[in-house]
């Protein structure tokens, strides 16, 4: 929250699910580990607070991987405004140093997703959201 009251703000007080947390002029989610095969799954969703804007890096990774390429994506207000294909064959891993970073508006509607773009296989997915929280 800014200005003070409960350090921790957002619907998940422990920092692990879907929504967004606030400590201090700070903003963070963070998905855990969720498998998502050849469906494009939600691993973020949230919306940013009225009269305040983020600037906001997300990080994307395999947790589990065996090769194949998944699609990253951030949809702001349904739109899709950034991502990337992480690469698949050999390269068993994607790049958390391939860190996206975004405005995010007063009222934006976020959404992070993956979906395994090669195969049918299911792997485990985590993505996190750090930024800086301005009103």
């Amino acid at each position: 929250m800014l200005g003070g009251g409960n350090p921790v703000g957002g619907s998940n007080p422990t920092g692990i699910g879907s929504s967004i947390n606030y400590i201090g002029k700070h903003a963070y989610a963070s998905s855990g580990i969720i498998t998502v095969d050849n469906n494009e799954t939600n691993l973020l969703k949230f919306a940013v607070a009225s009269g305040q804007y983020i600037v906001a890096t997300f990080y994307f990774n395999m947790i589990q991987a065996q090769g194949e390429q998944y699609l990253y994506k951030i949809y702001v207000n349904e739109q899709v405004i950034n991502g990337y294909n992480a690469p698949g064959g050999s390269d068993t891993v994607t790049s958390a140093d391939n860190p996206i970073q975004v405005l995010l508006a007063p009222n934006d509607e976020v959404r992070a997703t993956a979906q395994n773009s090669q195969t049918t296989a299911a792997r485990d997915q985590i993505v996190s959201m750090v930024g800086e929280v301005y009103a």
